[in-house]
């Protein structure tokens, strides 16, 4: 994958209030959902630590109380290639603040405390075909998905040629992509609304998306260019890649996928 090693930053903040699909669950953290009796951070970390390459695992949080008050996840946490960070702000402040002058950081694999169903396969996918591009986002094919997962509900994100959701996994290459991350701060509040993205990069090529007449691969290099980077969508061929725990709906299906695999 890399001859150097990867840093893996975790996500895992709460917005302020806190995150609601926790608090109707009775839960302080929306990490530390039990999801196949697991919290699903704790699921997040130990996927990445039995991922040959990965040097470092960072997570970010600002609620650090509420994590090490897991018995698990305190362990977890304290394992010496584990490092906990306090959030900067938004997410993008948080890379930003990481990558701050180090050389160390890069490469580096993003995701989120919430992808409870990740597996090193779907991370080893996406850091592979990620070689020769500055900024690679894992996504999943609607037909993938709906043939695997009949019925399961996402958001997709329509382009010439299919629909795509996306997997919470995004590799980021080298200090290149920090002009990117900074346009992409002013677009966070935005972030699952992908044509709004495309609206801030000029008209034709919001027109072009918004008609489908672009596809999706054409759409980020389109993007790429505008920061001088290389952007690459990753098509993951396993649809669990696309399915995040944020509803009632969401936990059921990953409680019942975990048990599928621990029949399989």
């Amino acid at each position: 994958m890399s001859a150097v090693p990867w840093t893996v930053v975790i996500l895992a903040g709460e917005r302020r209030g806190g995150d609601p699909f926790a608090q109707s669950l009775g839960v302080p953290h929306k990490g530390l959902i039990r999801v196949g009796g697991r919290p699903m951070l704790l699921r997040v970390l130990e996927t990445f630590r039995q991922l040959p390459g990965v040097g470092r695992i960072v997570v970010v949080t600002n609620t650090r109380e509420a994590l090490l008050g897991d018995r698990e996840l305190h362990t977890a946490l304290a394992a010496p290639e584990v490092e906990l960070v306090e959030a900067e702000g938004c997410i993008a402040d948080s890379i930003l603040c990481l990558a701050g002058g180090r050389r160390d950081c890069w490469p580096m694999l993003v995701t989120t405390a919430d992808h409870a169903l990740l597996t090193p396969a779907m991370a080893a996918d996406l850091m592979a075909a990620s070689r020769d591009v500055d900024i690679a986002i894992g996504m999943v094919d609607r037909r993938v998905m709906l043939t695997a997962r009949p019925g399961t509900r996402r958001t997709w994100l329509a382009f010439r040629g299919g629909a795509y959701t996306g997997a919470n996994l995004f590799v980021l290459r080298n200090a290149g992509v920090l002009g990117a991350i900074g346009f992409w701060k002013s677009m966070e509040r935005d972030r699952k609304t992908g044509w709004r993205l495309f609206a801030r990069c000029g008209p034709w090529l919001f027109l072009l998306v918004m008609l489908r007449r672009i596809g999706l691969d054409e759409a980020l290099a389109r993007l790429g260019l505008r920061f001088g980077v290389r952007v690459r969508a990753v098509l993951l061929a396993d649809a669990e890649a696309g399915i995040d725990v944020d509803t009632a709906g969401d936990l059921a299906l990953a409680d019942r996928i975990l048990a599928e695999r621990g029949a399989a």
